[in-house]
């Protein structure tokens, strides 16, 4: 995990104390369900925003996305993201986690906390259904 991303980490947890999402993903075998609001910022904002490794931003290039908004319109889940070539659990799980950063990121302050709350939600639904 960058430090961007920590960082957003601890802020949601500053403002939702329930929010443990690294309890929620270890839980959940390492998979964070959450909601992508796609606006016409994420649209046309450049893959290199996310800040990926190369070998991860090498795998969404070759399969032949350059924005955001592209990868997120093709995907729904991250098994989505396995099927791209060279894309292997480390890559996937370091697209998803900037892509939950990033999404959060986009938020302006008023919907952080509810942004927070509904991925909790979907995540103990989603572990209700697996029991």
């Amino acid at each position: 995990m960058n430090e961007k991303c920590k960082k957003v980490f601890e802020e949601m947890e500053m403002l939702v104390p329930a929010a443990d999402f690294m309890e929620i993903k270890k839980q959940r075998n390492g998979k964070l369900r959450f909601p992508i609001y796609i606006n016409e910022r994420i649209k046309t904002t450049d893959l290199e925003t996310l800040e990926l490794s190369v070998r991860s931003s090498n795998c969404l290039h070759r399969a032949g996305f350059k924005t955001i908004g592209e990868l997120v319109e093709v995907i729904e889940s991250s098994e989505d993201l396995r099927k791209i070539r060279n894309c292997g659990s480390k890559s996937v799980d370091e697209i998803m986690e900037q892509l939950f950063c990033f999404q959060y990121g986009q938020l302006d302050e008023g919907q952080k906390a509810k942004y927070i709350n509904r991925v909790i939600d979907m995540n103990v639904i989603e572990r209700r259904n697996i029991q």
